[in-house]
């Protein structure tokens, strides 16, 4: 199993696309073991298995901040960061408990329990890095039920007025505690519709195996834009070139982040010479870009 060799993000780096799959279903058999023998939140957890992989595969926690709205969706975090014993084994069960704490790890930032707090608490961290000079990337992972609180509304407020390098990842499942309801759905649905052909164009296209490595060909960048591509020209060239975009928001949109990153050389894994380009999970802060993954669905 390779859920026995993951002792950190730094294993989960090393594995192939392949692996990664069989990776995530390991994670979610030992979520409903658990879960089922102990209680705890099961929904939110099996609905982020393969986002939480994509996370710690493309960023590099802790330096780069990941902050779960609620975090009653970190049971999978928890997993890959070095505490998958307290969900593997009935006698550590309860040595986590079903939040994000940090006296457990140093990969959580917070105690939460609330909803509707990730985004402003993620806008504090990024901002206490560019106090420090730091450059890692700060990331609020946020559910589209806890969008409709004022406190997220605030948060997104101030993450425009920081511009700087702040990432936000909505998980859309449909859903808060009970079906959505109120004002800022309807638009949310539409503005899904709007990307959903451009989403399963891109994900054929991934599955087809057609990688990082033939984008490049078809985007033309310099050398600098390589190692920093500025997300307009990247949307820019993808939307002219290759005919589909997926819309995706980030901040701001003139900022160069250092997000194309050397996925590792593996025996057997056929992404080894291409890059990964971020995660292909809609986000949402302020302005518009377009990103591709190697990442499978």
């Amino acid at each position: 199993m390779y859920i026995e060799k993951i002792n950190g993000p730094a294993d989960v780096k090393r594995l192939s696309a392949g692996e990664l799959e069989t990776l995530s279903e390991e994670v979610r058999g030992v979520l409903l073991k658990k879960l089922s023998e102990h209680g705890g939140h099961v929904g939110p957890n099996l609905g982020m298995v393969e986002a939480t992989v994509a996370l710690h595969y493309v960023f590099n926690s802790p330096a780069d901040k990941i902050v779960y709205d609620v975090s009653h969706q970190s049971y999978a975090h928890k997993i890959l960061t070095g505490r998958k014993a307290a969900f593997m084994d009935a006698a550590a069960y309860d040595e986590v408990s079903g939040y994000t704490e940090p006296s457990e790890s140093e990969h959580d930032f917070f105690v939460i329990g609330h909803t509707s707090t990730s985004v402003s608490l993620a806008t504090g961290l990024a901002k206490a890095r560019d106090l420090k000079g730091g450059t890692g990337n700060v990331i609020a992972v946020i559910g589209d039920g806890s969008l409709s609180g004022g406190e997220a509304f605030e948060g997104l407020n101030n993450a425009v007025e920081l511009g700087t390098n702040f990432i936000v990842i909505v998980n859309d499942n449909q859903m808060s505690i009970a079906e959505n309801h109120g004002g800022l759905y309807p638009a949310w649905r539409r503005a899904a519709r709007r990307l959903t052909p451009a989403m399963k164009k891109i994900t054929a296209t991934l599955r087809q195996g057609i990688c990082c490595k033939r984008l490049r060909k078809t985007v033309p960048l310099s050398a600098s834009q390589r190692a920093h591509p500025p997300y307009s020209a990247l949307r820019q060239s993808v939307a002219k070139r290759r005919g589909v975009s997926l819309s995706m928001w980030a901040l701001p949109r003139s900022t160069p982040l250092p997000w194309r990153l050397p996925l590792p050389p593996v025996a057997g894994n056929r992404y080894s010479e291409c890059t990964a380009l971020s995660s292909s999970a809609p986000t949402t802060s302020c302005r518009r870009t377009s990103v591709s993954t190697t990442i499978p669905h």
